[in-house]
């Protein structure tokens, strides 16, 4: 007697490898794991939208750009004032 529920969600499949979710961006299905999803405590299945991959997409890229920027200090000086 199985004790799993069938999978009843419309962005959910059961697979032979486990369960799958489908990313609303690049409509492709992938593996439903923290590994290609970020968490969402109000999300299907717990899982965030959209896989990682495109989320990173959507990001800004000045944003991008500013987290790589070496010369950029973690905390700015008192009222902007860098020394």
């Amino acid at each position: 007697m199985s004790t799993a529920s069938p999978v009843t969600h419309p962005r959910l499949r059961e697979t032979v490898d486990g369960v799958e979710k489908l990313c609303t961006k690049c409509d492709e299905w992938w593996p439903a794991d923290r590994e290609f999803f970020f968490g969402d405590p109000e999300g299907v299945h717990r899982l965030f939208y959209c896989c990682k991959a495109c989320y990173r997409e959507q990001l800004n890229p000045r944003r991008l750009d500013k987290s790589a920027d070496p010369q950029r200090r973690a905390f700015p000086t008192l009222f902007g004032a860098r020394a």
